[in-house]
C-alpha cells in the first residue's frame, strides 16, 4: 500500500490561497483525488462576519431562553438558513460574489445558473461548551464522525463548510479521517479500525473566518467532543450539485449560481 502523506504535508497539498491566483482544475483534482480542498480567503470577511453576528445573536438568545429545554434539539444540531429572514439573500449574494461559483461549475462541468444548493441543506451550527454538554448528555461517544453518502440526496455530492469563527487550538474545528478511499462505512464508525486498515490519520485544519472547506459526500469527517477547547465555534455549511443530477420530481427550493 502506498504510504499516505504526513498530516502537515497533506494539508499543504490541499490548501489553496485565493489571493495567489486560481487553478480551477487543481482545486477540482484535490477534491476528486484527496476528498478535500481548503480554500483560503474565499468569502469577504465583512460578509462572513455579518452572518456570524446574526447567528450568534440568535444563539445567545436561544441559550438564555432554554430553561425548559425547548431549544435543545436545535442547539445540538443545526438551524436552516431560511429561519433568518433576509439573511439567505445576503449569504447567497456573498457567495455569488466570490470565486466559489466558478469552482463549483468547473468541478461539475455545468453552466451558469445550473449549480444548485438546496435551501433545506444550508445549515448554521454552533459548537460550544453548552452544546457540547447537550451532545454528551445524549451520547457517550467521543466523536460524531460520519460520511454524508447515506444521509443526504445523491444529487448534491459536494459539501461546503465555512467557519464563521477563527479555528485554532482554542476552538474545535472540523476533522477529517484520511486518506480518502471513497469506501462506504456503516455507522457508528470504528475510527481505530479504519485507521489501522488504511494507515490513516486525522487532521483538524486551522482556519480563518471566510475560508472554505470543500469535500465529497464520501469524505469521512466529524468533530471530536473535546471539552478542553472552550471558544464557541460558529459555522455555515451546505450541499451543492449540478441541476442535471436532480430527479424530475424534485420540489425543494433551490438557490442557483
Amino acid at each position: 500500500m502506498e504510504r499516505p502523506l504526513e498530516p502537515a504535508a497533506f494539508l499543504q497539498s490541499v490548501t489553496f490561497d485565493m489571493r495567489r491566483g486560481l487553478s480551477l482544475e487543481a482545486i477540482a483534482a484535490s477534491i476528486r483525488n484527496q476528498g478535500l480542498c481548503i480554500l483560503k480567503s474565499v468569502l469577504a470577511p465583512d460578509g462572513a462576519l455579518e452572518i456570524h453576528d446574526r447567528f450568534n445573536g440568535w444563539y445567545e438568545s436561544a441559550k438564555d431562553d432554554n430553561g425548559d429545554g425547548k431549544n435543545d434539539r436545535v442547539l445540538q444540531s443545526a438551524l436552516t438558513l431560511p429561519n433568518f429572514p433576509g439573511l439567505a439573500d445576503r449569504f447567497i449574494a456573498f457567495l455569488a460574489a466570490s470565486r466559489f461559483p466558478d469552482i463549483g461549475r468547473h468541478y461539475f462541468s455545468c453552466a451558469t445558473g445550473n449549480l444548485v444548493i438546496p435551501e433545506n441543506h444550508v445549515l448554521l451550527r454552533v459548537l460550544s461548551d453548552y452544546t457540547h454538554s447537550l451532545l454528551v448528555r445524549r451520547s457517550s461517544r467521543r466523536h460524531n464522525f460520519h460520511l454524508d453518502y447515506p444521509l443526504i440526496p445523491h444529487s448534491f455530492p459536494m459539501n461546503v463548510w465555512i467557519p464563521l469563527t477563527k479555528i485554532d487550538q482554542d476552538c474545535r474545528g472540523l476533522s477529517f479521517l484520511l486518506p480518502y478511499t471513497e469506501s462506504i462505512y456503516d455507522l457508528p464508525l470504528d475510527i481505530d479500525g479504519i485507521m489501522a486498515a488504511t494507515n490513516g490519520y486525522v487532521v483538524t485544519p486551522e482556519a480563518e473566518v471566510g475560508d472554505m472547506f470543500l469535500f465529497t459526500h464520501k469524505t469521512l469527517h466529524g468533530v471530536f467532543f473535546t471539552p478542553e477547547k472552550t471558544r464557541p465555534r460558529l459555522s455555515i455549511e451546505f450541499r451543492v450539485g449540478p441541476a442535471d443530477m436532480l430527479p424530475a420530481d424534485y420540489r425543494d427550493v433551490l438557490y442557483r449560481l
